[in-house]
């Protein structure tokens, strides 16, 4: 039985607006209800066609023992019409397949508008935040809001693309039938709030860092650690420290685990963890827990990003590692929205 897709939250108006401001033309206007039922009478049609195949091979079995031409005839069309090779068992497959694709598609569909729901709403909350710093002098917190909402939505947006991709092109011979919400984003081009690579130096890589970390993008995770540390409670925000790093298993499994300052793995209210993120801490820099954890496990580190900036000596051992250190410009005065990345007053 296909599972049935995620639950989306009510998107009120003021968020959908939101989202077009800071992402433009990028909400996913699917209608989720729709690929589903489609799903669903692709496999209604798929068992249609079994219960015929079934039927057409009752009525050969009750021919019984025969002989001559016309029974052998009989029986070798009967073979044709359901044989494993037969139209007829192509077309069931076909649909059952047709089916699990479109269901993926729409549980990637579904993730993607309630993921993009709940990070404006977030945003929403930062902005709010921000116009009352903004009272008191702080220009900057309005931008590094926008930025951060703009970048997360532009993520999921882009994430949405690849499951898109996948779901297109899945192997459905093993039953697999769903989309992995743990799966990271991948963004492309420069996405807001600018983002810079430190990496580590050429030789001496540790055994346990990825080999292709230097050839791929992971802007998404600075943007992903900001998500996560503007999503802090204002009395808890200013001395916990967010990290996120991508690791990669034995197996080739994208592994993503969240690191906190806290003195153990505490989900504190607010922080929006993924289904299959793991979270960690051990009252060390965030960082260094999260690094620790995937080597401890056996996953080569791929990438680490902080919301806020790592000390010297937790850089110093991440590039000694080899380890891609992603950081995030907060001052960044350029953006997709300009009314929302302007000087944080109002005219």
């Amino acid at each position: 039985m296909i599972a049935p897709v995620p639950t989306r939250p009510p998107l009120p108006d003021e968020i959908r607006a939101l989202i077009e401001r800071l992402a433009p033309g990028r909400w996913p206007g699917v209608d989720v209800d729709a690929l589903a039922a489609l799903a669903v009478r692709c496999g209604e049609s798929a068992a249609a066609v079994d219960r015929l195949v079934t039927e057409i091979d009752d009525a050969h079995r009750r021919l019984g023992a025969g002989a001559g031409a016309t029974h052998e005839a009989i029986i070798v069309g009967g073979a044709r019409l359901t044989g494993p090779a037969s139209e007829l068992s192509a077309l069931s497959g076909r649909l059952v397949a047709v089916g699990h694709r479109v269901h993926a598609y729409a549980v990637a569909v579904a993730t993607a508008q309630r993921d993009m729901t709940v990070v404006a709403a977030i945003t929403e909350r930062e902005l709010l935040r921000a116009d009352l710093r903004a009272a008191l002098g702080d220009g900057t917190s309005r931008i590094v809001a926008a930025g951060a909402g703009a970048g997360a939505l532009t993520a999921v947006a882009d994430d949405l693309a690849d499951r898109a991709h996948e779901a297109g092109r899945m192997d459905v011979g093993g039953g697999d039938t769903t989309v992995s919400s743990g799966a990271a984003p991948a963004m492309a081009g420069a996405a807001f709030p600018r983002v810079s690579v430190v990496a580590g130096p050429a030789t001496g890589r540790h055994p346990c860092v990825a080999s292709e970390s230097a050839d791929r993008d992971h802007s998404w995770l600075a943007v992903r650690a900001l998500a996560l540390q503007s999503s802090l409670p204002p009395e808890t925000a200013g001395y916990v420290r967010i990290a996120v790093g991508a690791g990669r298993s034995a197996d080739g499994t994208q592994v993503i685990v969240v690191g906190t300052s806290d003195p153990y793995p505490y989900q504190r209210e607010g922080m929006a963890l993924e289904r299959d993120d793991i979270l960690v801490g051990d009252g060390r820099a965030p960082e260094l827990a999260v690094v620790d954890h995937l080597m401890s496990q056996g996953a080569a580190v791929t990438a680490i990003a902080a919301a806020t900036p790592s000390t010297p000596d937790v850089v110093e051992r991440l590039t000694a590692d080899d380890i891609e250190v992603v950081t995030v410009d907060r001052h960044d005065p350029t953006g997709p929205d300009a009314d929302l990345v302007g000087d944080g007053h109002d005219d």
